[in-house]
């Protein structure tokens, strides 16, 4: 019998396995939990609730383990309650919230061990979908449930479920942003923008929706398939365009159609341009976070003193973003975290 199949908030809470794979940026546990979710699309609020949870307590020094009496004293506390903000404390909008939000934080010390205190800020229940407003000058990461990345760019935003169920993994743009998919060949990756729906299984490709109703998709790495959504029909293959690396198409309103092109001047991450420009001898760290800023559209930060000597020799041609990231920082010893608006080398 699967032990989590009746699991509730405060049990995947106390769970160490569950608390791993929130909390570590590479977690050997990733596959297992990605497999559960979809064969348990009933728990997907028990998880999104857990995860939003877990992400909210910042423990000092680091330290998982929590005492029973106080989580099921914050659950009840709070199970009525919605969390607005993100960890820079700007307040974000969640779909499906009550019109009047309120910010609970309850400050708890813990001790585990003699001597060492564990400071938690708890904030309770996260909804299944939620909607994130880029209305800044930069760009924004964010990180889906599936270990996808977007990078949302300025005045735009995304909605997307917390945890993806068994079905298509779905999200929704205005504007524009970058999507690096990852690969999952039963769960097609779904994006609505504008009239038109862009699907595909793992791959990376720009999406940009402008005021008038232009929509233009580019792709970058792999094969994605547009739709017409203008006519309401996303079934029909005459409805649609299939795109290649270095392929574009553009939907205009007026015309209800697509015009499809080749680009004259190759992407960045495409495989003839990856190939040459991530394959790096005895290259500075300053040179290699040059070209993926450039090439993904992110801001990288490092100490430059610190990292002015180390040199880097690797292909990082056929890695997603994270991969590479986690391969320089190898290379280096280093670290890396996912911010909200850069990614940090240190």
């Amino acid at each position: 019998m699967d032990p989590y199949e009746h699991f509730q908030v405060e049990d995947f809470i106390k769970d160490e396995r569950f608390v791993d794979w929130v909390l570590q940026t590479d977690s050997p546990q990733d596959d297992f939990w990605q497999r559960w979710m979809v064969h348990h699309p009933q728990q997907a609020e028990n998880v999104a609730r857990a995860r939003a949870i877990l992400q909210s307590i910042h423990i000092r020094p680091t330290a998982h383990q929590l005492f029973d009496a106080d989580v099921d004293a914050f659950i009840a506390k709070f199970s009525e309650q919605t969390i607005v903000r993100t960890k820079n404390n700007k307040l974000i909008t969640w779909l499906g919230a009550a019109a009047a939000m309120t910010l609970l934080t309850l400050g708890i010390w813990y001790w585990q061990k003699p001597g060492i205190p564990v400071a938690i800020e708890v904030v309770a229940k996260a909804p299944v979908v939620q909607k994130i407003v880029n209305d800044t000058e930069n760009t924004r990461l964010i990180r889906l449930s599936d270990k996808s990345l977007v990078v949302l760019r300025p005045k735009s935003s995304l909605v997307f479920p917390s945890v993806f169920g068994a079905g298509n993994r779905e999200v929704q743009l205005s504007g524009a942003a970058f999507f690096e998919v990852h690969r999952d060949t039963e769960h097609p990756f779904v994006v609505k923008a504008g009239n038109i729906l862009t699907k595909v299984l793992g791959t990376s490709f720009d999406v940009m929706i402008k005021p008038d109703g232009e929509s233009t998709v580019l792709v970058k790495t792999g094969k994605v398939q547009v739709f017409n959504m203008h006519i309401g029909n996303v079934s029909s293959i005459r409805d649609s365009v299939i795109l290649l690396p270095n392929q574009t198409a553009v939907f205009t309103n007026k015309t209800a159609r697509f015009t499809k092109a080749t680009i004259s001047r190759p992407a960045m991450l495409s495989p003839e341009s990856a190939n040459k420009i991530f394959f790096f001898t005895d290259a500075p760290l300053s040179d290699i976070v040059a070209k993926l800023q450039q090439a993904y559209g992110v801001n990288i930060s490092y100490d430059e003193q610190k990292f002015r000597d180390y040199t880097v020799t690797a292909s990082l041609s056929n890695l997603p973003l994270e991969e590479k990231i986690r391969a320089i920082c190898k290379a280096i010893d280093a670290h890396y975290q996912f911010g909200e608006n850069q990614i940090r080398i240190y």
